[in-house]
Parts: C-alpha cells; sequence; structure tokens
C-alpha cells in the first residue's frame, strides 16, 4: 500500500494522525507493505493549469495557492508500487515527518519554524473539520464513549516543521 498526502493535509487536515499515537506523543511504525509519503508544497488537488488564486470565491486565504501539479511523483509512485507488487522490489522507505527526526512539532509558530515574513501572517490554526465524536454511534457502547468524550484531533495534531531553507513543509531526506 502506497499512501500519500500533500501539505495541504499536513497544514490543515492533520495529517499527523496517521502517524503518531491518538496523544501525537510517539511515531507509530506502520506494517512492512505500507508506505507513506509527502508530497511537499503541494495543494491537495492541484487542476493542472489552472489559475492561482486565493482560495474558494478568491477570497478565503491571505496568499495565493500553489497550482503546481504532483502528477509526475505520483505516476513514480505507481510504477514503484507496481515493481512492488509485481517483482517485490520495495519502494523507497516512508517519507515523512517524524518525531523522532524532530520535524514533526506542535502548530505554534515557533515550533514550526514558520519565518517571519512581512505581509504574512501566522496564526497557527488550522481546518478544524475533524473534531467529531462518533464512537456512540459507531459502537453504542457507554464505556467506549465516555472514555473517548472530550478528546478531538485537536489535542493531538502535529505540524511539519517549516524547512530553514526552502520555507516550507520539512520532507526527510533518508
Amino acid at each position: 500500500m502506497v499512501h500519500t498526502d500533500s501539505a495541504t493535509e499536513w497544514w490543515q487536515f492533520r495529517s499527523s494522525l496517521v502517524d503518531t499515537d491518538e496523544n501525537g506523543q510517539r511515531d507509530l511504525r506502520h506494517p512492512h507493505n505500507v508506505r507513506r509519503y509527502l508530497f511537499a508544497s503541494k495543494q491537495h488537488f492541484p487542476t493542472k493549469g489552472a489559475t492561482p488564486t486565493r482560495g474558494t470565491a478568491n477570497r478565503q486565504c491571505q496568499q495565493v495557492n500553489n497550482q503546481s501539479h504532483y502528477g509526475p511523483s505520483a505516476r513514480a509512485l505507481v510504477v514503484a508500487l507496481d515493481e512492488w507488487a509485481r517483482h517485490g522490489r520495495p519502494p523507497p522507505e516512508t517519507r515523512v515527518p517524524t518525531l523522532k527526526d524532530g520535524t514533526l512539532v506542535p502548530p505554534d509558530q515557533a515550533s514550526t519554524g514558520f519565518p517571519n515574513i512581512p505581509g504574512v501572517a501566522y496564526t497557527g490554526r488550522y481546518n478544524g473539520s475533524g473534531d467529531r465524536d462518533f464512537v456512540a454511534q459507531i459502537f453504542n457502547l457507554s464505556r467506549v464513549s465516555e472514555a473517548a468524550h472530550g478528546l478531538t484531533c485537536a489535542d493531538a495534531a502535529r505540524w511539519a516543521k517549516t524547512h530553514r531553507e526552502s520555507g516550507d513543509l520539512h520532507h526527510p531526506h533518508r
């Protein structure tokens, strides 16, 4: 299995929750047949050739979005996955930010290393769309629901550290 995330998933949708424990305090080990990769500097789903905007209705974001397409990188991973499935040649090891190497950090500006840039506001805010408690609906067990009550994804979310040279998410080179 190959699982990819763009920079958007790290900044908005808390991709770290796939790679850390429920408290965001320990890196998880994925099964030997799983690889995870970060498409650094990329939007969630850029349309090839699209004009950069400031988000929905061209009014949501302070900065214009990055429309560079990650198709070539995704294609390379499809080829690597095919080689793995057909011929047993595994793709490169997982390459995502981690707590262990210090590239997965709390979302405050000091921890992320996001630089002070004139005219750019760093808010430390993220998309809260994942804060839901569906445990009771899924399991219908009061004990499980009580244990999960009050916990949100925001409690465990970590962000990728900003690379000091590129100003983008730190993309581990292993």
